[in-house]
C-alpha cells in the first residue's frame, strides 16, 4: 500500500496539499512585499557609498590644488612666460593648478569635465597657508529615484584644503 491513498485518507491528503499551496502563495506575497524594500535599501546604500567616494576624491583634489598652488606660485617665471612670482589667481600658474585638480576629479565619473570651481586664497608669503576651496556638482544617475540627490540632477559637493606656502627666496638666473 505504499503510494496509494485509501479512500478514508483522501480528505486528509487533499487538506495537506491545500495547506502547502496556501503556504506557497503566502511566501509569494511576502516576497512581493519585501523585495522592493530590500532593493530600495540596497540601491540607497550604494548611492550613499558612491557619494562618499566622490566626496573623498573631491577632498583629495582640493589637497592637490592647494599643494600645487604652494609649489607653482613661487616657481621661476621663466616657465610661466615671465609672469610675476606668487600670481596664482590667473594666468599660466593658475592653469597648472586647475589642471592638477582636474586630473584627480577625472577618477570619478559623476564629476563632469571642467564643471568645478576653484577658489584660491591666502597671504602668499613665506610660512603662511594657501587654501584651495573646490566645489563640483555630483551628477546623479536616475535623479528622480535617487534618494541621495532628492529628485535633482546633481548634488553640489565642496571640499577645502590648506597647504604651507613655500615662498622662494632665490634669485633666478639664466
Amino acid at each position: 500500500m505504499i503510494g496509494i491513498a485509501l479512500p478514508t485518507q483522501v480528505p486528509a491528503v487533499i487538506a495537506r496539499s491545500r495547506r502547502r499551496a496556501q503556504a506557497r502563495g503566502s511566501v509569494y506575497v511576502e516576497t512581493l512585499i519585501t523585495l522592493p524594500v530590500v532593493l530600495f535599501m540596497f540601491f540607497t546604500s550604494w548611492q550613499v557609498i558612491d557619494v562618499l567616494t566622490a566626496s573623498t576624491i573631491l577632498r583629495h583634489a582640493a589637497i592637490v590644488a592647494a599643494r600645487s598652488a604652494a609649489v607653482v606660485g613661487p616657481d621661476e617665471g621663466y616657465y610661466y612666460s615671465n609672469e610675476p612670482l606668487d600670481q596664482i589667481q590667473s594666468g599660466l600658474r593658475n592653469n597648472d593648478i586647475v589642471d592638477a585638480a582636474s586630473l584627480v576629479l577625472r577618477a570619478e565619473p559623476h564629476f563632469r569635465d571642467n564643471t568645478f570651481t576653484l577658489d584660491l586664497s591666502g597671504d602668499l608669503k613665506e610660512n603662511t597657508m594657501v587654501t584651495a576651496k573646490l566645489s563640483a556638482p555630483y551628477y546623479c544617475l536616475l535623479p528622480y529615484v535617487n534618494a541621495v540627490c532628492g529628485g535633482r540632477s546633481y548634488r553640489l559637493l565642496t571640499a577645502q584644503a590648506s597647504f604651507p606656502y613655500q615662498a622662494a627666496n632665490l634669485d633666478w638666473e639664466h
